[in-house]
């Protein structure tokens, strides 16, 4: 036999925060009960336990950037992640150059050995013809137009 049967009714439901929902005996809420029910901790910061999620900062985030196109907010980010003070840098933090189309010496994409591998398929050397290259001199380190872009 259940140990709640000895009680004078049915049990009261509990809220998510282990206190009693207000009694309703089919009526409406009073104003009391709406205003005890909106003053309980709404969200897991506001109450004892912290929160190990980040739903507020992606409803900061959504507002923040509401009406944006997407693509241009992923590559904003991706802009934001890898770009340094003085443009775009190599995985040591050198600065990145642009040199087009020039000095097209056999070049190989360092983006090959990157997870994923180089997204215009450059798997060796001498097969950058007519690529566009990004170089850091310091550490010899080149990347295609397409694994830069992907940054």
């Amino acid at each position: 036999s259940d140990s709640d049967s000895h009680s004078a009714g049915p049990r009261q439901p509990e809220a998510k925060l282990g206190r009693p929902l207000p009694k309703m005996d089919g009526k409406a809420p009073t104003d009391e009960g709406k205003k005890r029910v909106q003053k309980g901790p709404r969200l897991a910061r506001d109450a004892d336990e912290p929160s190990d999620d980040s739903a507020d900062e992606d409803k900061k985030n959504k507002k923040a950037n509401k009406g944006k196109d997407k693509r241009s907010l992923s590559s904003e980010r991706s802009a934001r992640r890898k770009k340094g003070k003085e443009g775009y840098q190599c995985p040591r933090g050198h600065t990145i150059a642009a040199l087009g189309t020039s000095r097209d010496d056999g070049w190989a994409c360092d983006g090959k050995a990157e997870p994923g591998g180089c997204k215009s398929g450059i798997t060796d050397f001498n097969q950058t013809k007519g690529k566009c290259r990004f170089r850091c001199e310091t550490c010899d380190y080149d990347l295609c137009e397409a694994c830069m872009r992907g940054r």
